[in-house]
């Protein structure tokens, strides 16, 4: 309610209160929800240096559950809490870690999807066979069957590795840009030394001229 109605101030302070009760209480799933919303309340109110220390205790707590998918949710909260703060290169190894890790759980849903496609069909097939092992063509249409869903099978797959090609290619890009925009700025810096210290030297090299000609009149 205090966020719908921006009281920022009273729900940053109302999300501190709760995560401390859920530390007390010692509830790892509510500790870890409690922090990643207080992340990101902070983010909002632009306090990013606490909202980046709350994700990373959310990820530690993450580390020891089950829960993929909130793992993974809270990478991508602390990868942009890490982006807005301008540290690219962290941030850049967090999306990697994204990476690796809906890679894992693409594996682990396709290969469970399979077994209960592999599962059904067995089953399907038996019955089939035991209903129409006299009919040839019922036979046929379940090889037909077989074949699609193979195909469809492997056309997932494909997509599946395209689009986290993709999505990596994107990430490194993301990455090297990040890093000529670094070198950038730290040739810029380079040249606007070299432009101060050539002013010092004509600075004192004038006031030398200037000291020179008094001493001599």
């Amino acid at each position: 309610l205090y966020t719908r109605q921006n009281r920022n101030k009273e729900a940053t302070e109302l999300f501190r209160l709760i995560s401390m009760d859920a530390y007390l209480l010692k509830d790892t799933n509510l500790m870890c929800s409690i922090l990643v919303y207080y992340a990101e309340q902070l983010a909002t109110v632009n306090q990013l240096d606490l909202a980046i220390q709350k994700t990373e205790e959310a990820l530690k707590l993450m580390l020891k559950s089950s829960d993929k998918h909130g793992l993974l949710a809270t990478l991508g909260m602390h990868a942009r809490n890490l982006e807005k703060k301008k540290r690219y290169r962290e941030a850049s190894e967090v999306r990697l870690e994204m990476l690796e890790l809906q890679k894992k759980l693409f594996n682990e849903e396709s290969q469970k999807e399979f077994q209960e496609l592999e599962t059904k069909y067995k089953v399907k097939n038996i019955e089939q066979e035991k209903i129409n092992l006299s009919n040839e063509n019922e036979l046929k249409q379940i090889e037909l069957e077989k074949t699609k869903t193979h195909q469809q099978l492997l056309i997932a797959i494909f997509s599946s590795i395209l689009f986290l090609t993709l999505a990596a290619t994107a990430i490194y890009l993301f990455w090297k840009k990040s890093i000529e925009k670094q070198k950038q700025a730290a040739q810029q810096q380079k040249v606007l030394e070299s432009v101060i210290e050539t002013q010092e030297k004509e600075r004192i090299r004038i006031a030398k001229e200037l000291h020179d000609g008094i001493v001599q009149s």
